[in-house]
């Protein structure tokens, strides 16, 4: 039987007991099969890196994500994919940050950024949008700024490219190879951010 979207994500909200060192890190993308190699969906594809690392823990559908809760460290972490396009992003996050009382110190979203070099990252903690569209869902959803952001560089379009069409295009082979052999280092970065904290890895990584 076909299992409705709207079942799963109307779930009664429930008070949930949380430490306070909880981490949440969203990786944003755009859900099904066809979009899974696409530049706008590095932050699904790190999601999964870090899934892997973690020993591959069980996956809940709630909020309107793909949610996976681990411990690290003796620290309580969330990994989180948003099942809206790309654009509805803010409604998973609003959910998770007001059911889960998260601290925006402890919020990470990790996206794709056109603005910096292919493969470069740059972690950040407040700021506009800068054009994202995801980022400015979580925005207006949950008025604030002061999220902590991985910004993975994927690179500005050649010439005569729309940019949307060069972000929702598949990684060229060279691309995802170069993709695959950084892939550790920015899961490393990210595993740190668990561990430590937004200027660590401000410090170390930018």
């Amino acid at each position: 039987m076909k299992l409705k979207l709207k079942n799963i994500f109307n779930i009664k909200r429930r008070n949930h007991k949380v430490r306070g060192n909880l981490k949440v890190i969203v990786g944003l993308g755009n859900p099904g099969e066809k979009n899974r190699k696409n530049r706008h969906n590095i932050g699904f594809l790190i999601c999964n890196e870090i899934l892997k690392k973690l020993g591959n823990p069980k996956i809940e559908l709630k909020f309107y994500g793909e949610i996976s809760k681990v411990s690290y460290k003796n620290k309580e972490i969330l990994i989180v994919k948003p099942l809206t396009s790309m654009n509805g992003s803010g409604r998973c996050v609003k959910k998770i940050v007001r059911n889960y009382s998260t601290s925006l110190d402890n919020l990470l979203i990790v996206h794709d950024d056109m603005d910096l070099n292919s493969g470069r990252i740059k972690f950040k903690k407040g700021g506009g949008s800068a054009g994202h569209k995801g980022v400015e869902s979580i925005i207006d959803r949950i008025k604030d700024k002061n999220f902590c952001r991985l910004r993975i560089g994927i690179g500005r379009p050649p010439e005569k490219i729309d940019p949307v069409d060069y972000i929702l295009q598949d990684f060229t082979e060279v691309e995802f190879k170069l993709l695959k052999d950084g892939i550790n280092n920015i899961t490393r970065a990210v595993i740190d951010y668990i561990e430590f904290d937004i200027k660590y890895v401000m410090s170390k990584y930018n």
